[in-house]
Order: structure tokens, then C-alpha cells, then sequence
């Protein structure tokens, strides 16, 4: 890789292309909403489902009359939809990649914003400090005014710190398409399981073992604009730690910057992509740290050595149970990352014998960073290669 230039570019706001007035289904709505022949009970003859949009063309009393994308024409009850007019969307993409990574304690949620203005949300969960208002809020805050929209939503696998914040931090945001791993048995969360299963199942897709994008050959069904997005593994089959080894892992490639996101992938499944794909296609820029860093289950020297990434991200609490990060893991990625940081503070864990030992390195200036210290990371690329790392706590926006 070549050394990178960083600069400055301002956040700006997410863009729905929007030339009319749009009607899409209020909080009452636990599904749809059916579209009728006539303004009044007529006959079915579509759904509106939540998430959905279909463009305002009249009102008629009590019912609004629409188009469905399908462009099926008919009437859908006021009392059950809510108006969204065209000056009130979230409006102007920004033309640059960008990575959130959202502090939600002990726990993981990212959040891209693609050079189209698209969303995509990987995981919102969190075992401790982190609440659904403060992911809302953030997201609310990067976006701007408007209806924000999640256009995909990745959930990596079923631990509950990367799920258990979702169903309420979006609410009133419509969502899209969601990628998920996993069988109802592995989400603790019932209720989140429902909520999941509200969505219908043409925009949901459970990923299996065999399910990656080939080296060269991006993901058709993720709309990133001009960012390429590779789902490089998911659901791999491990009996260590095997629900974290079932990760979605992804690949975000805009001109010449990638990044890799990793959920709480495992050694297996960082040596089932290593299997799959060339080192030049895995020589990245930017990490984000399996399973918040664990020196047990994750970052291999193999892993590391393949992907030789100059910024490495990892969530986590403040001074956890778990160790993590793993001053041994942070040790091997200092050899890749850059050293040429603002200087900020950085914790890792060592464990002499016991329990774990947390030591603070005050100016510290390699590309590494840590939601624990640091709070919301945010990494901004243009398509050049050229990226901006800035870092800001809940509540100073």
C-alpha cells in the first residue's frame, strides 16, 4: 500500500432522490398497509409495508391516493400513514466513504455512509454503556434533519451486544434491506426476533455458510454508490466460539481505499477468507478489530500479516471484564498501522496472572483507536485514497 494523505472534509447530510411528496406507514403500523381500488373498503389490491415509500398523487377525504414503485395506482388510509414532503428529506450525499463507529460501550455498531447518500448500518448492540438514544441521536446528528432512511441493515450474528439496541434506536427510521446469520434458537432477544420477522421476507436474507462475493465480483444487492461493498464470509462453521464465528464479514472498497469489518469474526473464519481471496485483494487500510479486540478468539498474526492495515478501529467498554483489546493484538498491528496521528489517549489490557491489567498510553500517535477512550471514530476516504480519522464523545456535537 502507499502512504496516505489525510484532510479535512465537512459531514454533510443523507440523500433520498425525491421529486414529489411521499406517504409510508406510520408507528401504528406492526406490517403493512393495504392498498385499496377505491377510497373507501374497496378491494385489496397491494401492501405498503413499513419502510416503504409510495409517491403522494391526491387526497380524497380520509384516504390518500398513491403509486406504489410497482406503479400500481390506489388509496391508502390517512389514519394508519404518515406524509412526508419532499423539502423535508434527509438531502445531499456527500460524495466520500464514510465510517462511523458509534460508542456504545461494551458492545458494536458502525454506521456508512456511502458516496450516494445510501446507509447502511452494521450492528447496534451493547452488553454495557450504551443505550438505543444515544445511537439514534448520534445517527440523527450525522445525517441531519429529514426522514433518515437505514437503506441495509447488516446484523453480523446473534450475540445481543451487536442486536439488542436495533429495534429501538430505529424507530422512525425506515429500513430497507437487512443481512442477517442465524435461526430464531440463537437470538435471545425474542422480541427482537419478531421485530425481525415483521419486515416482509423479500427484504430479509439469512446469509449461509457458501454465501461470499468472488474476488472482482461485488455484491449486486448492497447499493453503496460508488463504494463496492464484498460480503467476504458469514455463517462459517467453527465449534469455538461459534456464534461469534458465524460473523458477517464485509469489505468496503471506494477507489483506491478499502476497509474490512468484521463483527466478532474468529480465527476459522479469518482463515476461510484468507482461503478464499489473493493478499493483494486483502491488503486493506482500515480494521475493524474483530470481537473488540480478544486476543483469545480473534486477529491472528496470519490475519493481521494478510490484511497490513494502516488504521485499525475497535469497540469496546471501559475497562471491561473481557481484557479487551489485548495489548498482544495491539502489538501486531502496530506494525502495519501509521504513525502519524493526533495524539490521543489508548487503553489495552495485559494479563500477567488472574485478572487483567489495564495500562493508558496518554500521546499515543499510531492509527489505532478505541471507542473506550476515544468515543464515536469517524474515518471519511475519497476515492483517491486520501482519508480523515476525527474522534468526538456523545453529547459534544
Amino acid at each position: 500500500m502507499h502512504m496516505r494523505s489525510l484532510f479535512f472534509i465537512c459531514l454533510t447530510v443523507f440523500s433520498i432522490d425525491a421529486l414529489a411528496d411521499f406517504i409510508t406507514p406510520n408507528d401504528r403500523v406492526t406490517r403493512h398497509v393495504n392498498v385499496r381500488d377505491a377510497a373507501s373498503n374497496g378491494n385489496n389490491i397491494g401492501k405498503l409495508f413499513l419502510g416503504d415509500f409510495a409517491e403522494l398523487t391526491g387526497e380524497h377525504g380520509r384516504y390518500y391516493k398513491i403509486m406504489l414503485p410497482t406503479g400500481v395506482s390506489g388509496f391508502v388510509a390517512k389514519s394508519w400513514t404518515t406524509l412526508v414532503q419532499a423539502d423535508s428529506l434527509a438531502d445531499s450525499a456527500t460524495g466520500k466513504l464514510e465510517l462511523h463507529f458509534i460508542d456504545v460501550g461494551q458492545g458494536d455498531s458502525t454506521l456508512v455512509r456511502c458516496p450516494n447518500g445510501k446507509n447502511i448500518l452494521v450492528d447496534a448492540g451493547s452488553n454495557s454503556g450504551g443505550s438505543p438514544e444515544e445511537v439514534s441521536d448520534y445517527i440523527s446528528e450525522v445525517v441531519g434533519d429529514g426522514l433518515i432512511k437505514i437503506d441495509t441493515l447488516v446484523i453480523t450474528h446473534a450475540d445481543g451486544d451487536h442486536y439488542n439496541l436495533i429495534q429501538d434506536a430505529l424507530l422512525g427510521m425506515p429500513v430497507g434491506k437487512i443481512f442477517h446469520v442465524g435461526y430464531q434458537n440463537h437470538y435471545k432477544l425474542k422480541s427482537f426476533w419478531t421485530w425481525l420477522q415483521s419486515f416482509p421476507s423479500e427484504r430479509v436474507t439469512r446469509l449461509g455458510k457458501d454465501y461470499y462475493d468472488k474476488e472482482g465480483s461485488p455484491n449486486t444487492r448492497i447499493d453503496c454508490g460508488d463504494a463496492k461493498v464484498y460480503v467476504l464470509a458469514a455463517d462459517i462453521r467453527s465449534n469455538s466460539s461459534w456464534k461469534n464465528a458465524r460473523s458477517i464479514v464485509l469489505m468496503l472498497k471506494y477507489g483506491e481505499f478499502e476497509a474490512v469489518l468484521t463483527g466478532d469474526a474468529t480465527k476459522a473464519t479469518e482463515r476461510a477468507i484468507m482461503a478464499r481471496y489473493s493478499d493483494s485483494f486483502l491488503d486493506i487500510d482500515l480494521l475493524k478489530v474483530g470481537h473488540h479486540g480478544s486476543f483469545a478468539t480473534s486477529t491472528s498474526q496470519g490475519w493481521t500479516d494478510a490484511l497490513s492495515p494502516e488504521i485499525a478501529v475497535i469497540s469496546s467498554g471501559k475497562k471491561n471484564g473481557y481484557g479487551h483489546p489485548r495489548y498482544e493484538v495491539i502489538d501486531r498491528l502496530d506494525e502495519y498501522t501509521l504513525n502519524n496521528a493526533e495524539p490521543h489517549t489508548f487503553t489495552s489490557a495485559t494479563r500477567p496472572s488472574g485478572g487483567y491489567n489495564y495500562q493508558s498510553a496518554q500521546e499515543y500517535n499510531e492509527q489505532i483507536y478505541g471507542t473506550a477512550d476515544s468515543g464515536n471514530v469517524v474515518v471519511i476516504a475519497g476515492g483517491n485514497g486520501a482519508f480523515e480519522v476525527s474522534t468526538k464523545h456523545h453529547g459534544e456535537f
